[in-house]
Protein backbone atom coordinates (compact mmCIF):
# COMPACT_ATOMS: atom_id res chain seq x y z
CA UNK A 1 0.00 0.00 0.00
CA UNK A 2 2.63 2.15 0.32
CA UNK A 3 3.84 2.30 -3.21
CA UNK A 4 0.27 3.95 -3.58
CA UNK A 5 1.29 6.89 -1.73
CA UNK A 6 4.08 7.34 -3.56
CA UNK A 7 2.28 7.87 -6.79
CA UNK A 8 2.00 11.44 -6.55
CA UNK A 9 5.85 11.80 -5.82
CA UNK A 10 8.25 9.89 -3.72
CA UNK A 11 9.96 12.38 -1.61
CA UNK A 12 14.19 11.27 -0.71
CA UNK A 13 17.20 10.86 1.48
CA UNK A 14 16.32 12.74 4.83
CA UNK A 15 13.43 14.37 3.60
CA UNK A 16 11.90 12.21 6.11
CA UNK A 17 13.80 12.97 9.09
CA UNK A 18 12.06 12.89 12.05
CA UNK A 19 11.92 16.62 13.58
CA UNK A 20 12.78 15.65 16.77
CA UNK A 21 16.11 13.34 15.77
CA UNK A 22 17.52 16.36 13.78
CA UNK A 23 21.23 15.58 13.92
CA UNK A 24 24.57 16.34 12.48
CA UNK A 25 26.47 13.31 13.15
CA UNK A 26 29.59 11.74 11.03
CA UNK A 27 27.61 8.71 10.20
CA UNK A 28 24.43 8.94 8.09
CA UNK A 29 22.05 5.82 8.88
CA UNK A 30 19.65 5.78 6.13
CA UNK A 31 16.85 2.50 6.00
CA UNK A 32 13.82 1.58 3.88
CA UNK A 33 12.73 -1.50 2.42
CA UNK A 34 13.96 -2.73 -1.10
CA UNK A 35 12.48 -0.62 -3.92
CA UNK A 36 15.00 -0.64 -7.14
CA UNK A 37 16.00 1.52 -8.83
CA UNK A 38 15.56 4.03 -6.42
CA UNK A 39 17.24 2.00 -4.00
CA UNK A 40 18.69 -1.40 -4.54
CA UNK A 41 20.45 -3.68 -2.39
CA UNK A 42 23.37 -2.23 -0.06
CA UNK A 43 26.97 -3.20 -0.57
CA UNK A 44 26.41 -3.15 -3.97
CA UNK A 45 28.27 -1.10 -7.24
CA UNK A 46 24.34 0.03 -7.73
CA UNK A 47 22.72 0.25 -4.68
CA UNK A 48 19.88 2.32 -5.84
CA UNK A 49 20.27 6.09 -7.33
CA UNK A 50 19.27 7.50 -4.32
CA UNK A 51 21.62 6.10 -2.07
CA UNK A 52 24.60 6.99 -4.83
CA UNK A 53 23.16 10.26 -4.54
CA UNK A 54 23.06 10.43 -0.53
CA UNK A 55 26.90 8.85 -0.64
CA UNK A 56 27.83 11.76 -2.51
CA UNK A 57 26.79 14.55 -1.21
CA UNK A 58 27.10 13.32 2.29
CA UNK A 59 30.88 11.90 1.82
CA UNK A 60 32.19 14.74 0.03
CA UNK A 61 31.38 16.33 3.33
CA UNK A 62 32.76 14.06 5.61
CA UNK A 63 30.07 12.14 7.02
CA UNK A 64 29.56 8.27 6.22
CA UNK A 65 26.72 6.62 5.02
CA UNK A 66 25.26 3.25 6.03
CA UNK A 67 22.55 1.96 4.08
CA UNK A 68 20.35 -1.11 5.68
CA UNK A 69 17.04 -2.65 4.11
CA UNK A 70 14.26 -3.48 6.95
CA UNK A 71 10.31 -4.12 6.44
CA UNK A 72 8.64 -0.57 5.82
CA UNK A 73 6.62 -0.50 8.94
CA UNK A 74 9.88 -0.94 10.67
CA UNK A 75 11.62 1.54 8.89
CA UNK A 76 9.43 4.29 9.84
CA UNK A 77 8.82 3.31 13.30
CA UNK A 78 12.17 3.03 14.23
CA UNK A 79 13.36 5.92 12.25
CA UNK A 80 10.64 7.68 13.93
CA UNK A 81 11.88 6.91 17.10
CA UNK A 82 15.29 8.23 16.17
CA UNK A 83 17.58 4.61 15.60
CA UNK A 84 17.60 5.88 11.86
CA UNK A 85 18.35 9.29 10.45
CA UNK A 86 16.23 9.19 7.50
CA UNK A 87 14.32 6.51 5.25
CA UNK A 88 14.30 6.41 1.76
CA UNK A 89 11.07 6.54 -0.21
CA UNK A 90 7.99 8.33 1.60
CA UNK A 91 5.38 10.15 0.68
CA UNK A 92 3.91 13.48 3.26
CA UNK A 93 0.90 11.45 3.21
CA UNK A 94 2.41 9.03 4.97
CA UNK A 95 4.75 10.28 7.31
CA UNK A 96 3.53 13.87 8.04
CA UNK A 97 5.42 14.45 11.16
CA UNK A 98 8.59 14.11 9.07
CA UNK A 99 11.16 16.85 7.02
CA UNK A 100 10.49 16.87 3.45
CA UNK A 101 13.07 19.09 0.86
CA UNK A 102 11.29 21.54 -0.81
CA UNK A 103 12.71 19.72 -4.17
CA UNK A 104 12.06 15.99 -4.31
CA UNK A 105 15.33 14.16 -6.10
CA UNK A 106 12.66 11.60 -7.88
CA UNK A 107 8.61 10.51 -7.92
CA UNK A 108 7.06 7.84 -9.74
CA UNK A 109 4.17 7.54 -11.60
CA UNK A 110 2.45 4.46 -12.67
CA UNK A 111 1.54 4.03 -15.72
CA UNK A 112 0.32 1.64 -18.99
CA UNK A 113 0.68 1.62 -22.29
CA UNK A 114 -0.48 0.05 -25.29
CA UNK A 115 0.17 -0.38 -28.68
CA UNK A 116 -1.28 2.13 -31.44
CA UNK A 117 -4.66 1.52 -32.18
CA UNK A 118 -5.50 -0.90 -29.13
CA UNK A 119 -8.86 1.26 -27.19
CA UNK A 120 -8.09 -0.38 -23.67
CA UNK A 121 -8.57 2.51 -20.90
CA UNK A 122 -7.41 1.21 -17.56
CA UNK A 123 -10.89 2.04 -15.22
CA UNK A 124 -9.71 0.00 -12.49
CA UNK A 125 -7.97 -3.39 -10.91
CA UNK A 126 -11.10 -5.19 -13.05
CA UNK A 127 -9.86 -3.98 -16.39
CA UNK A 128 -6.69 -5.32 -15.72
Amino acid sequence: MRKVYAIASILWILTTIPSNSISYADNINLVADEWCPYNCLPNKDQPGFIIEIAKYAFEREGHEVHYTLIPWARAVRETRKGKYTGIVGAGRKEVPDFIFPENELGFAAHTFFVNRGVTWKYTGIKSL
